[in-house]
């Protein structure tokens, strides 16, 4: 393989893992959002039926949300990754 297919390769790559975090993330609320609005297509509804399913939803998206998130190390903390040499 020739150094051009490698970097064509790494981009591909690093495009697939975006494109992976950014489904991650959104999955969960389409999903809400989609079984939200299909529900009373299916099932019949009242004005209870929406103050419950509004908790939950945003019950819901809070709990996704807490997983979903990106998490960002604190300002001046190395990331992970060094290697630490023993005390000789």
């Amino acid at each position: 393989m020739t150094t051009h297919h490698m970097t064509e390769d790494a981009r591909l790559e690093a495009r697939t893992r975006r494109f992976d975090a950014v489904a991650n993330r959104v999955v969960p609320y389409f999903g809400l959002a989609l079984g939200t609005v299909i529900t009373p297509v299916v099932f019949p509804t009242s004005p209870r039926f929406w103050l419950v399913t509004g908790a939950l939803v945003a019950a819901s998206a809070a709990w996704s949300w807490c997983f979903t998130r990106p998490r960002r190390p604190p300002p001046g903390r190395a990331r992970g990754g060094g290697a630490r040499a023993a005390p000789a």
